[in-house]
Order: C-alpha cells, then sequence, then structure tokens
C-alpha cells in the first residue's frame, strides 16, 4: 500500500507517510543527507523529501517500469534498478536520473555503491553484477548460486560435494569456505549424493538420474538405472554394492560399482525416500505415511515395520548394527536399538517438520528441518539442544565429523559451517513414556519443481581476478 515509516527519535515513535500513493509499492529509500530523502517504488515512482520525510514530492523520471532498488554513495551519487534491467545513476543529487541498461533477464532487485565509482547489482538467481566506472560498464562476478542444494557429503575433514537442483554440483577441498560448480550435463533435480570413499561417490535424483564419480567428485558420468522414477536416497556398502530408493516405492540394486542397477519389489508404492544398510544383507528403507521396510537378504526381499506412526519420514541414519534414528514432518523423531526390527517415538522440542539426522555418536545425533532447525541431542533423545543459528532457510542435509567440522545445506544455496564448537541451549522434558504419534498424514513440504536457470547470453562480461603479484619484488 505504499507506506514508509520514518523516525526522528532513534525508533522510539515512528509517523506513517504514502510517498508514492497507496497504489505503488515501494521498494526502497536512501537518505541523501539528514534532510533530504529518496524513495523509489512501482511504476517508474520516485519521490523526494527535503524536510526528514514530512512532506513530499513526486519526481517525473519518464518511465513506468517497477523501481526495485536505491542507493546513494554519499549526497551527489546515487543508483537505482528497475525491473527491466536497468541502472539508473544520478550525479546531482537525485534532481536528473539516467537510465543504463545492463539486462532484462534476470531481474537486478538491488543495488550499492561504496564511491564515486565501485557499486554492486544483484538479482535473482545469483547473479551479481560489479562496477568500477560509476555504473556505465558492468562484470558479471557471478552466474547463479541460488539452486536449493537437497544434500551433501564429506570425503575427510576437508574434501566434500554438494548436490542441488537444477543438475547443480558443487566441490569444496578447503573445508566449505569455497565451492566450485562441477559440471555434470544434467538438469534434473539431485537429491542425494553419497561416497564409500575419497574417491568414489554416487548421486541420484529425478527421472530415474543416478550419475557416479571415481575421482572425488571432480567428473562425473551417467549411469544406466532402468526407471523414470524420481529418485531421493542412495546408499553403499562396498565400492560394488550399492542400493537407492525413491518414488512408487522403487528400489534399485548394483553389484556393478552403480554402472547398471536392476530393480526389486520392495511391496509398497509409496515414495521411499531414504535407505541406509548396515551390511551387505541388512538395510531400511523409510518413507512416506511412516513406512519402514526392512530386508535380511540384500533387498531381495523387503518386511513391512508396522507402527502407528502416520507423518512422512524423510531421513535415517545409523552409527551401528542396532542403533539408528529417523526423523520427518511435524518434527517426528523415531528411534531403533535392534537395527530398524522395532522403533520407538522420541519427543522433541520443535514443531518444525526435519529433513536430515545424522548420528555421530552411540547416543549422539544432529538433525535439521525448518525455518533453520538445528537439534543436537547427546544422551539418546532423553534431552535435545536447540542449536542457535544464522538461517530461517530450510535446511535438508547435515554432516558432522566432530568439533568444528559440521556443515549444514538448504534451499536457496544455503550451505553453512560452525565456526566453533556446538554450544547449545538445553531444552527439558517431561519423564513421561513417549507415546507414537497419530497425526494424519501432511501434505509434502519439499517441492521439487526444477528452478529457471540463467544461459550465459554473453551480454555481461565475466569478471577476472587481478593478476597477484609478487610483494618481494
Amino acid at each position: 500500500n505504499g507506506v514508509m515509516l520514518t523516525t526522528k527519535n532513534g525508533g522510539d515513535s515512528w509517523a506513517v507517510a504514502n510517498p508514492c500513493g497507496t497504489t505503488s509499492v515501494i521498494s526502497g529509500a536512501a537518505y541523501v543527507n539528514p534532510k533530504n530523502i529518496i524513495a523509489a517504488g512501482y511504476n517508474g515512482c520516485v519521490a523526494r523529501s527535503s524536510d526528514g520525510g514530512d512532506t513530499w514530492q513526486i519526481q517525473n523520471i519518464y518511465s513506468r517500469a517497477d523501481l526495485l532498488s536505491i542507493s546513494f554513495a554519499n549526497e551527489k551519487n546515487g543508483a537505482m534498478t528497475d525491473a527491466n534491467g536497468s541502472v539508473w545513476l544520478t550525479g546531482d543529487g537525485g534532481t536528473t536520473w539516467l537510465p543504463f541498461n545492463v539486462r532484462t533477464n534476470p531481474k537486478l532487485v538491488a543495488v550499492h555503491f561504496t564511491d564515486n565509482f565501485t557499486g554492486w547489482a544483484v538479482g535473482e538467481n545469483g547473479l551479481i553484477l560489479r562496477t568500477d566506472d560509476g555504473g556505465y560498464s558492468w562484470q558479471r562476478l557471478s552466474q547463479g548460486g541460488r539452486e536449493d542444494v537437497n544434500d551433501i557429503a564429506f570425503q575427510n575433514d576437508e574434501i566434500g560435494v554438494a548436490v542441488g537442483s537444477s543438475g547443480r554440483i558443487w566441490i569444496t577441498n578447503d573445508a566449505g569456505r569455497e565451492w566450485l560448480p562441477v559440471f555434470a550435463d544434467i538438469n534434473k533435480s539431485l537429491n542425494a549424493v553419497f561416497f564409500f570413499d575419497g574417491k568414489m561417490g554416487w548421486t541420484v535424483g529425478d527421472g530415474g538420474t543416478i550419475l557416479r564419480t571415481i575421482d572425488g567428485g571432480a567428473s562425473w558420468v551417467k549411469s544406466v538405472s532402468g526407471v523414470t522414477d524420481d529418485l531421493f536416497g542412495v546408499n553403499f556398502v562396498s565400492n560394488k554394492v550399492g542400493f537407492a530408493v525413491g518414488a512408487n516405492g522403487v528400489i534399485l540394486r548394483t553389484t556393478s560399482g552403480g554402472e547398471y542397477w536392476e530393480r526389486v519389489e520392495s511391496g509398497t508404492r509409496l515414495w521411499l525416500e531414504d535407505v541406509k544398510f548396515i551390511d551387505e544383507k541388512r538395510g531400511v528403507a523409510i518413507g512416506d505415511g511412516g513406512t519402514i521396510i526392512i530386508t535380511d537378504d540384500g533387498a531381495l526381499t523387503w518386511k513391512n515395520v508396522k507402527t502407528n506412526v502416520r507423518e512422512n519420514l524423510y531421513a535415517a541414519s545409523f552409527f551401528d548394527e542396532r542403533n539408528g534414528f529417523a526423523v520427518g514432518s511435524g518434527s517426528i523423531i523415531l528411534k531403533t536399538s535392534d537395527g530398524g526390527a522395532t522403533w520407538k517415538d522420541v519427543e522433541s522440542p520443535s514443531g518444525n517438520n526435519l529433513f536430515a539426522v545424522q548420528m555421530f555418536g552411540p547416543a549422539s545425533v544432529i538433525a535439521v528441518g525448518d525455518f533453520g532447525t538445528v537439534l543436537i541431542t547427546e544422551d539418546g533423545g532423553k534431552t535435545w539442544e536447540m542449536q542457535p543459528n544464522v538461517t530461517g532457510r530450510v535446511l535438508q542435509a547435515v554432516v558432522h565429523r566432530g568439533g568444528k567440522n559440521l556443515w549444514i545445506a538448504g534451499k536457496g544455496g544455503t550451505i553453512l559451517k560452525r565456526t566453533e564448537p556446538l554450544s547449545p541451549q538445553k531444552i527439558e522434558f517431561s519423564k513421561q513414556r513417549p507415546v507414537l504419534k497419530t497425526a494424519s498424514p501432511r501434505a509434502k513440504p519439499k517441492p521439487r519443481v526444477p528452478l529457471v536457470t540463467i544461459t550465459d547470453d554473453g551480454d555481461i562480461p565475466l569478471a577476472v581476478p587481478p593478476k597477484k603479484t609478487n610483494p618481494s619484488k
């Protein structure tokens, strides 16, 4: 409704204004100085105030494009971005504005200048541009990095691989401080990744996609899955024998290191979200509607485990052949002490959906999920610790290798690493005996619609890092 709030007493009280009326969205404002404010909004609205926001005057820039952001480096030099891909520049404090067309897709949603010459503009799908001449020319710093991260795996404390939507694969060799994209020649969403050792790894995704690597994730080749169902979980017990699960109850088995796969009967048509094998014979698969099935003959036959759980189960983790945890929608947490034959409900401190779990000790577990939820227990689930977090995004993957070596990842390209050992806040529960939940199935909260990716149309040159110089010379 075009509302802007202004304060002159440090935020104790606020005044309401509508610089562009009540029909144009106000997308940004800039203080040129304590008295002069310029607001930018939809339909090409630019409004100026010379009395600290008490009164406003509309300024005509002869454009109806939606203005998305505004920034001033000093009292004279400022910039705005619009929905048509233009950057508007002023050198006289906003009296006149000149448009410079940068690109039309994706939209540039924010701009910031630090001085008269240096500025950045950012847009949809991770686009980042930089200018060093006041906005007259721009260089592309990023082609996109906002795809969802669906899973991560670390071979050691330094080398890891992440997979996500639109067939994206990233690799790091510095403990996650920097992630580099890896070309995989695929645009299907990749939902899970698993490494057996430092070299051999596999990732599975939508449309029956299976890729494998023998060089630690630097390059990937396609495997023959024989199915078109979406695949959500993968697990190997040796460099030859592995398993994958997915939509419509599909279970695949390989004895060729993932080069070729065969389908085995699961006994269910519900989506299977994850699979874990204790050895080449014994395994557990979990999925929608509280589905838990187990095998003791290497996936040739499966037996249903009866519970009255109706929540969708998304992830499972085992520490040894007996102790494991599973998590899912509605913050459901299940625990087994007999290799998956029976499960009991564990009280959870959160009502948020949980999408990933890892056991890192006989009684130590970490689970992550909606709204940046991170839960820790070190007593087998009797008490839980809520971790302070720096994101509200959906978290879908977790890897914990001890100490600071903890990574979590999820929606919007989020990949976070702990900078110090865990410092939890403990949440106590009553000692009443847990009761299995009987909630009705919930709608699947993990949409798997491929995101629109940016193609390199060559309109903006890729920024080239400056050559390093030897300080000794």
